[in-house]
């Protein structure tokens, strides 16, 4: 799948770029980007991205394989724990796979909202009042609980992120994220497990009564960015940490 490049007339991109570069809310910015799996995950054509690509396939073929040589028709770009954050290049590139929480926080870089990576157990943490989270810094703790805000059912927008648990262990409850990216039909945009980044329609008095889940407003501060374009956002270089607080390693 190649990616396409649309040229826009100066004028009309000139009324695009002015009413998307300073949008009041996330969910302003997210319908701007559009973000679909086929932007996120797409052939790789450079060489950057061919490595990037070979990056994420060599890990997933490490996590998930039992043949002897990466199989292209297996990676999906899913990989557990993982970001898709090049230090070196300081970039992020979907193409080395992410875990659900990592595609979030990435996803949110790009389209110009910075917040404290927050695994699943961070935000339920904070979905169910309980104190702050082990490998967490009070500064980012703080952050984080004052980038969110959390939302009911019945007042959910584009770009609002839900999250809901699935297990329990000496860390608290952990689960699975993603983000709303349609209401009507409801779906979420995700990176989940072995089937790799996808926009899955879902029933949605279905999935709140089979999953509980909660959902969360980013109400922080959005940076001024120059594109709405996800594949020419990619190409920007990003910091690593872009919380504002001193990094501790969960």
């Amino acid at each position: 799948m190649k990616r396409k490049f649309i040229k826009i007339f100066p004028l009309a991109f000139s009324i695009l770029f002015l009413s998307n570069l300073h949008a009041e809310s996330f969910s302003e910015r997210f319908r701007a980007f559009a973000p679909t799996p086929e932007k996120i995950f797409y052939a790789p054509i450079t060489e950057q991205e061919q490595a990037y690509y070979q990056i994420g396939k060599l890990n997933s073929w490490k996590r998930y394989s039992k043949k002897l040589n990466p199989n292209d028709s297996t990676y999906d770009g899913y990989i557990l724990f993982s970001d898709p954050y090049h230090l070196g290049h300081k970039k992020i590139s979907f193409l080395m796979g992410a875990d659900c929480s990592n595609f979030t926080h990435r996803l949110f870089q790009v389209m110009g909202a910075d917040y404290p990576f927050a695994k699943t157990r961070y935000f339920l943490a904070i979905a169910n009042q309980s104190e702050k989270p082990q490998g967490l810094s009070e500064c980012m703790w703080d952050k984080l609980k004052k980038s969110f805000q959390k939302i009911e059912l019945n007042k959910l927008e584009v770009g609002d992120i839900t999250v809901y648990g699935t297990t329990r262990d000496e860390f608290g409850e952990r689960g699975h994220m993603g983000i709303v990216s349609s209401l009507n039909p409801f779906a979420v945009l995700q990176a989940k497990y072995k089937k790799g980044f996808i926009t899955e329609e879902i029933n949605k008095e279905e999935f709140v009564q089979l999953n509980k889940p909660s959902f969360f407003r980013y109400i922080g501060n959005l940076r001024d960015i120059e594109t709405t374009n996800l594949n020419n956002a990619l190409e920007l270089n990003y910091p690593q940490n872009n919380s504002g607080c001193d990094f501790i390693s969960p």
